[in-house]
């Protein structure tokens, strides 16, 4: 995807707007479960809110080949983010800051995300 000025500012929109009125909550408090992916409303755990980033970006145009979930953890927690594909490099969508960030500019170890070219499959990413 070209990161146009326009695009940069869209990216920067939406992860602003969904880290401001998403709370962060886990599965097990908001859904009963330890694990239950999906669009969030009003709370939501990291997968949840890099679900909706997805979604308010697929709305405006962006194709879902270029918006891929990723797992990466952090001191040995898990955590999901949004890896925007662009032609300025991977950007990360991180309901933890409002910054968005070259993937090699965090200090995350990230060990899998969907794949860009086969719907439904994720792929391992060797460290």
């Amino acid at each position: 995807m070209t990161l146009t000025p326009a695009r940069k500012a869209e990216l920067e929109a939406v992860n602003t707007s969904v880290n401001r009125r998403i709370e962060e909550r886990s599965d097990l408090v908001t859904a009963g479960s330890v694990d239950d992916w999906r669009v969030p409303t009003k709370q939501g755990d990291c997968e949840d809110i890099a679900i909706l980033k997805k979604s308010e970006l697929l709305k405006r145009g962006w194709p879902a080949s270029a918006l891929l979930l990723t797992v990466a953890t952090l001191g040995g927690e898990g955590h999901t983010v949004l890896t925007v594909r662009t032609d300025k490099g991977d950007l990360i969508l991180d309901n933890r800051g409002s910054v968005i960030r070259d993937w090699s500019r965090t200090s995350y170890h990230y060990f899998a995300r969907q794949s860009q070219s086969a719907s439904g499959k994720w792929v391992r990413i060797s460290s």
